[in-house]
């Protein structure tokens, strides 16, 4: 299993949908925080961790919306 930080979902995402993926790193913190994007949290330099799979989900979200 494959796991991102914020940072490098942010990329992800926007490789996979560029037209509909958010660009800003606190949309993703705040779907983390919401719940809505399930990611193991983690304070500091490493950040929250965030599945593949999960972020997939989080980003067909995006498409469908």
């Amino acid at each position: 299993m494959r796991y991102f930080n914020v940072t490098e979902a942010i990329q992800y995402l926007n490789k996979l949908a560029p037209d509909v993926a958010p660009k800003n790193e606190e949309t993703l913190r705040r779907a983390i925080r919401s719940g809505e994007l399930p990611a193991e949290i983690n304070r500091g330099r490493d950040g929250s961790k965030i599945a593949e799979n999960d972020l997939v989900a989080f980003g067909r979200k995006c498409i469908a919306k």
